[in-house]
């Protein structure tokens, strides 16, 4: 349903904002189609009820059936006709939608207002059904607007349209048009009370609808940048953001952190022999087991201290911050005992997920093993680079040596003053 337009057509628009913009042009399409379809069915409804009720045929039948559809379907008209130059425009014109999107979507919503408001009118005002298409209206807030004050203040503006429209019906300012087969009583003082109340409470409702789905949608957005779509891991990408980020705020307050890279080993002739289903599935696996074992702060609110993420393929990392503290100048042996600890942490971690993974059989009952390499900051490497490299080299002599096993880096550890 959603066509997807190159970046080059909409240099400044996002892939989502195109599509999601796109979608709602699409989407107004169906309605458009279902009011047409509606006005048909209604006016061989009411062309049915004028000859029951009259007991016969009459010319009047076919004056009073354009009297009732003739502004509505204008309405209905005038709203294919600018969501035509609306869709239109999105193909012919990109350069005027990447320039001028933020207007043209606040153009958009201002015209649906009023044509919504124009169709409640001339379908029996404060008897009209159609008050429903501001529930409509507003769920198109989610997808349009970007802060939650614009899609309050739009829903407001839908409600106190409607509250106004029917305030000036009722006392006559406008003509109220009626349409046949309608009880007179329902213009009573009670029942456009009643009306207005229910029609406002809907539209605030359905205002905190939107701006729920649009929490859960930058939630959602926010998880996909920053997490493995496979695993639920955090991805390469935050690997390197946050690795950066402890070694910055260790070199300031003088933590030691460690850094754990795992490999499955035999993992590619695991995924030729039971193939790429199981593949994934082992990588679910294996990253669960990653999450049971991480250290997490059980205070709220709760938090993971240790980053667990997929590097990877079949390599995984995991970095462990907030720990032995290095103040003022030490001596060579008073931060080898703070890193030992530090080390002798990382290694319980490594070895914990190591026998567990050994421990266990795949869904193919198969038996898989997984080997890890481990290096600390700063003693083994003070930048992002040096880091990754030393528990790199630590890995892979843990494969060399026989796999399934753990190897931490032998430290260069010199005096450090802080």
């Amino acid at each position: 349903m959603i066509s997807t337009l190159s970046e080059e057509k909409h240099p400044s628009l996002s892939t989502s904002d195109r599509n999601r913009l796109l979608l709602v042009i699409k989407a107004r399409w169906l309605l458009i189609g279902m009011l047409l379809i509606y006005g048909i069915l209604t006016s061989g409804s009411y062309f049915v009820a004028y000859i029951s009720s009259a007991k016969g045929y009459s010319p009047s039948i076919f004056t009073e059936a354009l009297r009732i559809m003739v502004y509505p379907g204008l309405i209905v008209f005038m709203l294919a006709a600018y969501n035509a130059i609306y869709h239109i425009s999105w193909h012919r014109l990109p350069q005027l939608w990447s320039k001028n999107v933020k207007s043209l979507i606040f153009a958009q919503l201002a015209a649906d207002i009023p044509i919504v408001l124009f169709l409640i009118h001339f379908t029996g005002g404060i008897n009209s059904w159609f008050w429903t298409l501001f529930l409509v209206l507003n769920l198109e807030l989610t997808y349009l607007l970007t802060t939650n004050w614009q899609i309050i203040a739009i829903g407001g503006l839908t409600g106190a349209g409607y509250s106004i429209l029917a305030v000036l019906e009722h006392y006559g300012v406008l003509e109220a048009y009626e349409l046949p087969f309608l009880t007179p009583v329902l213009h009573s003082s009670t029942y456009l009370v009643l009306m207005l109340l229910w029609v406002n409470l809907i539209s605030g409702f359905s205002c905190i609808i939107s701006i729920f789905l649009h929490r859960s949608e930058h939630k959602e957005l926010k998880e996909r940048i920053v997490k493995d779509s496979l695993t639920g891991l955090y991805n390469r990408r935050y690997f390197s953001y946050r690795l950066n980020s402890e070694i910055q705020r260790s070199q300031r307050y003088g933590n030691v952190i460690s850094l754990i890279l795992f490999d499955l080993d035999n993992f590619k002739d695991y995924n030729d022999k039971y193939g790429h289903n199981q593949g994934d599935a082992l990588l679910r696996w294996v990253a669960d087991v990653f999450k049971l074992n991480i250290r997490r702060s059980d205070k709220e609110p709760s938090y993971e201290i240790d980053i667990a993420c997929r590097y990877g393929g079949e390599e995984f990392a995991i970095i462990l911050p907030e720990t032995a503290r290095i103040s003022g100048v030490r001596s060579v042996e008073s931060l080898k005992k703070e890193l030992e600890l530090q080390k002798n942490g990382a290694i319980a971690l490594a070895d914990r997920v190591r026998k567990t993974i050994a421990a266990t059989r795949t869904s193919t009952k198969a038996k898989m093993t997984i080997s890890a390499g481990i290096a600390s900051y700063p003693a083994d490497g003070r930048t992002e680079k040096e880091l990754v490299e030393a528990a790199d080299k630590a890995l892979y002599k843990a494969k060399e040596s026989g796999k399934n096993k753990i190897v931490v880096t032998e430290s260069k550890l010199q005096a450090t003053g802080t």
